[in-house]
């Protein structure tokens, strides 16, 4: 990943007390609103909004651990883009009592999977094994499927 790519923050739920903390630490790391929302008061965490940094040195594991940190009930997606083209980006999406989910992702913050990886998984399975029973158990740590079907139900707010 290069040290220099856009990073992107939607925060989508925080009890409201730890919404400073947020902000906080979303400041700490160098994070701003990508646009000017007149609807958002200064000092006021806008839930759904982007916050940005395009040319961020920032660790995306780092600013997930300082998020989980400061507000533990926050729900939020991040991601680093990936740039120059020749990296990989990195998508985190974390629900509080569900997990953290990490994947490999374009700069949309689309996780992304190689046909590759996913026939090695399903590969290695018992052959008894039903779907059902692969999403409930390692599916979902590989694709994520419990903490993106919570995050789905959230809507990114762009311009």
């Amino acid at each position: 990943m290069g040290d220099r790519s856009p990073l992107q923050v939607f925060v989508h739920a925080a009890d409201p007390d730890q919404h400073p903390a947020v902000l906080q630490t979303l400041a700490e790391h160098g994070l701003d609103l990508e646009y000017e929302f007149p609807e958002i008061a200064d000092g006021q965490l806008a839930l759904g909004i982007k916050y940005f940094d395009v040319e961020s040195g920032i660790d995306p594991e780092d600013l997930q651990a300082a998020l989980i940190d400061a507000a533990p009930s926050a729900v939020f997606e991040l991601w680093m883009d990936p740039f120059p083209a020749v990296y990989t980006g990195l998508y985190i999406g974390h629900v509080p009592d569900i997990g953290t989910y990490r994947a490999e992702c374009n700069s949309d913050g689309t996780p992304l999977m190689s046909a590759a990886e996913l026939a090695d998984a399903l590969a290695a399975l018992p052959e008894e094994t039903t779907v059902a029973q692969w999403l409930a158990g390692p599916g979902n740590e590989l694709l994520g499927v419990a903490v993106r079907a919570h995050l789905g139900q959230y809507e990114r707010r762009t311009v």
